[in-house]
């Protein structure tokens, strides 16, 4: 009896070994990912974070572009529109040992814009027929855009969008070719806005500028390299012709004035901001400037900036503009 007595033990001290070495296993596999979903949080979270701030930094770089942007206007520099970019630096905030948010030293903001004139672009919403057919809309997509815009009273429609044209105005699906060409816009005035001076002749480009003159393509470059036009007459100098015999020509009994729509300056800027979000330190992969940046947000909007009263957003696109 003793042999199967210790022969009985030993398989259940077997059994035993096994259901410990089972049971360390499973708890190291639990441990394990435990371990791994604790840091895959921890990494969540410092996304989220770095998202946040990213978004801030572009915010911000949104509001210094607006504030510098308003200091040029007030000091007469880049009144013709005359395209510029810069760049901020933003500080990030984290909390210290006491509690207290104090700027990071290791991480930071930068935000890099551009800024544009929007009135380069030709505003769906004002532009005459005979013009978009000079930019190449058909005579029956042009006269169709104008129908759609109603200006004003009860029944006032605008388009919101230059991508919703087609489908708004009923438009011929081969239009979107005359509208990739980046020449238009629907945002530099308010919807209902009346259109006033909506084209600015010093930063139109050279393609726009031959349809609005009514001349070549050549003389359209001969033109704007006389850029910038103070006014009626030297635009008229420059393109080799009176006023009156612009596509946009003067009102009636003002053969030297100024057509309405054109304008010689502007005071609505598209703004493009990337804000980046900046690491340096030990361990961290750098570039050539010895930083890494650790993430990028943008922000695009239109701003008009009266001449009495605060700036206006007109449009605004949180991921930048389309």
């Amino acid at each position: 009896m003793r042999p199967f007595a210790l022969s009985t033990r030993r398989n259940a001290e077997g059994v035993a070994l096994l259901t410990v070495l089972g049971i360390l296993a499973l708890l190291t596999v639990m441990g394990l990912a435990t371990v791994s979903y604790v840091a895959h949080q921890t990494d969540e979270a410092r996304l989220r974070l770095d998202t946040l701030r990213a978004e801030h930094i572009a915010q911000g770089g949104l509001q210094a572009a607006i504030a510098l942007i308003e200091e040029r206007l007030a000091a007469e520099e880049g009144r013709h529109g005359e395209a510029w970019e810069d760049a901020v630096s933003i500080p990030v905030y984290v909390v210290d040992g006491g509690g207290e948010p104090a700027a990071a030293s290791h991480v930071w903001g930068e935000a890099v814009f551009t800024v544009e004139d929007e009135l380069g672009r030709v505003n769906l919403n004002f532009a005459p027929p005979d013009l978009l057919e000079r930019l190449g809309f058909s005579p029956e997509d042009a006269a169709a855009v104008a129908e759609y815009v109603r200006p004003g009273g009860n029944g006032a429609r605008w388009l919101s969008s230059v991508d919703g044209v087609v489908t708004a105005a009923g438009l011929d699906p081969g239009a979107a070719g005359a509208l990739e060409t980046g020449w238009f816009t629907v945002y530099s005035a308010p919807p209902g806005a009346p259109p006033g001076a909506y084209l600015n002749v010093n930063t139109l480009p050279t393609d726009v500028l031959a349809a609005v003159l009514d001349v070549s393509a050549e003389q359209a470059d001969e033109a704007a390299a006389r850029r910038p036009f103070q006014n009626a007459r030297a635009l008229a100098y420059a393109a080799g012709k009176r006023p009156e015999a612009f596509l946009l020509a003067p009102p009636e009994g003002e053969p030297e004035g100024t057509a309405e729509a054109l304008a010689f300056r502007s005071r609505t800027y598209r703004v493009a901001v990337e804000g980046r979000l900046v690491e340096e330190g030990d361990g961290v992969e750098e570039d050539e400037g010895g930083q890494r940046t650790r993430l990028v947000r943008r922000v695009s909007a239109v701003v008009h900036f009266p001449v009495d009263g605060p700036p206006e957003i007109l449009r605004a696109w949180p991921g930048g503009a389309p």
